[in-house]
């Protein structure tokens, strides 16, 4: 049954979307920030943070005070403005079809209310490119104790490479030990008390085996369990070898979620907004403002598995990719270039081809392999079934191993890349 576009009837179905809005809002609840940020409201275009840079511990009152004069460190977190916007064509509402669009309404209603999580997980998955109150990126090996001494020691809450989150519990132990151990200013210990374990769903097993489990996988108690709790970000996947460890015991978290203006819902069904009178649609319109940034580094710890194996030595610049557990290795640019030029596949490719040199790219690698007899390809097809490919090692003169599984590599699968793969 069609509809009369009437503005009584345009009011009647914006309450009912503003209704499916609002109670969807309503309901949802953030999952995560709560946990990691602490919320701090803002009624200016930016907030500045005056970070303490040392908090004196309580000491014995022996003859006069001793009045700590504290340096602090300025921060500044500006808010950006974010929206989420529906269009329904009055088509629809004409032929009284506009109903499949009220659960979107509802939808949207609910993404407003997980907002916050969604900026403090851009916060977590940036927090190595993005600068804290030290002057530091948020994650870094190289964290001034005393930022206002330019030769202060460091400390670190990022490890690039080689800690990854194992049953064994071995990592997990060295960073937590790592974290326990950071000190201040006064060469006493800060008292961070890791008690969240943060991960993707990839790594949700393993990190429940290391601090939920009762027997640990040899049969053996647990002595790790209850030590934090397990949070699992699905917004992490994008890099499912990485996994953090927060201090969330204080009253200070390790990250600021900053709320200028919760969401709002701003329907415009008006017969006389331009939208209804040139565009014959109606808007529904969420916006909010507010942002997502850093409080004190010490708190948060950041890990990662060497994902990229290079046993050269250099700058990696180039992956292999192994077809069988989909880790890459990396070789480094000058090596790549070294290796294929002493090695007999490119000897023989540069003697058979004189009209194009031998390069690393994979799709000229490719075209390099050497015809082989039937009995060659037997062995040859039997051999990449065990190891894989030994394709590598003709390429670049050894054999180049994956991290993970310990067998040979295949042949370059990508085109040279940068750091952070």
């Amino acid at each position: 049954m069609a509809i009369d576009l009437t503005g009584t009837n345009l009011r009647s179905i914006q309450r009912g979307f503003r209704s499916d809005f609002e109670s969807a809002f309503a309901k949802t609840v953030p999952l995560w920030s709560p946990m990691l940020a602490t919320e701090v409201p803002s009624s200016a275009s930016e907030n500045v943070y005056a970070w303490m840079n040392q908090i004196p511990k309580m000491r014995e009152w022996v003859g006069s005070r001793v009045l700590n004069s504290l340096a602090t460190s300025e921060y500044t977190l500006k808010n950006k403005a974010y929206e989420n916007s529906l269009i329904v064509p009055m088509d629809s509402v004409e032929d009284d079809t506009f109903g499949v669009y009220r659960p979107i309404a509802q939808e949207i209603g609910r993404q407003a209310a997980l907002w916050p999580d969604d900026l403090v997980a851009d916060a977590l998955l940036n927090g190595t490119t993005r600068l804290c109150y030290d002057g530091q990126t948020f994650f870094s090996a190289s964290h001034p104790i005393d930022p206002a001494d330019p030769a202060s020691a460091t400390y670190s809450n990022y490890y690039s490479s080689g800690k990854a989150l194992q049953t064994d519990a071995v990592n997990f132990t060295a960073v937590r030990a790592a974290m326990l151990a950071i000190k201040g200013v006064d060469g006493r210990p800060l008292g961070v008390m890791p008690n969240l374990l943060v991960v993707p769903p990839s790594l949700e097993i393993i990190a429940k085996t290391i601090v939920s489990a009762t027997l640990t996988t040899n049969g053996g108690t647990n002595v790790l369990q209850s030590l934090a709790s397990v949070l699992v970000i699905p917004e992490l996947e994008v890099n499912p070898t990485e996994w953090y460890l927060c201090d969330t015991t204080r009253g200070i978290k390790p990250f600021v979620f900053q709320k200028r203006r919760a969401p709002r819902f701003t329907p415009r069904t008006s017969v006389t907004d331009d939208n209804v009178a040139y565009l014959r649609e109606l808007h529904f319109l969420a916006d909010a403002r507010g942002a997502a940034g850093y409080a004190l580094p010490f708190l948060a710890v950041k890990a990662k598995a060497l994902c990229l194996a290079s046993r050269s030595g250099r700058s990696p610049t180039a992956v292999i990719a192994c077809s069988a557990c989909h880790i890459s290795s990396v070789l480094s640019s000058k090596r790549l270039r070294s290796r294929t030029r002493s090695s007999p596949l490119s000897q023989r490719s540069r003697r058979s081809s004189s009209s194009s040199a031998f390069s690393a790219r994979p799709s000229l690698a490719a075209k390099t392999q050497p015809t082989l007899s039937p009995q060659s390809s037997r062995r040859a097809s039997a051999s990449n079934q065990r190891d894989h490919t030994a394709t590598a090692r003709d390429l670049h003169g050894e054999r180049e191993w994956c991290v993970h599984r310990d067998r040979r590599l295949p042949r370059p699968a990508r085109e040279p890349i940068g750091h952070g793969f």
